[in-house]
């Protein structure tokens, strides 16, 4: 019986804090911001993040999500200039 209602329980829980794919709560990362999370990421681990989606996991950026990108393009790391930039999608 315990079981049973536990799992309940997590699931509620997963679909109330809006777990699905293409839900995104909280507050826009800015540019900045993200650069910063770079900055500090490439000196900390020697290397870029395997995607930019990554940063958001940064500690200062936890609960932020990456920035609305405007049509036609997309957020990437530019990886000459060690950057985060909108490029063409």
């Amino acid at each position: 019986m315990f079981k049973p209602i536990l799992l309940s329980c997590v699931l509620m829980g997963l679909a109330a804090a809006g777990c699905s794919k293409g839900a995104q709560k909280g507050p826009e990362a800015s540019l900045p911001e993200l650069n910063r999370a770079l900055q500090t990421w490439v000196m900390a681990k020697g290397g870029f993040p395997s995607d930019v989606s990554e940063l958001t996991n940064f500690p200062t950026l936890q609960g932020k999500r990456l920035p609305a990108a405007p049509p036609g393009k997309k957020v990437a790391i530019d990886r000459a200039t060690r950057q985060v930039v909108f490029v063409d999608q």
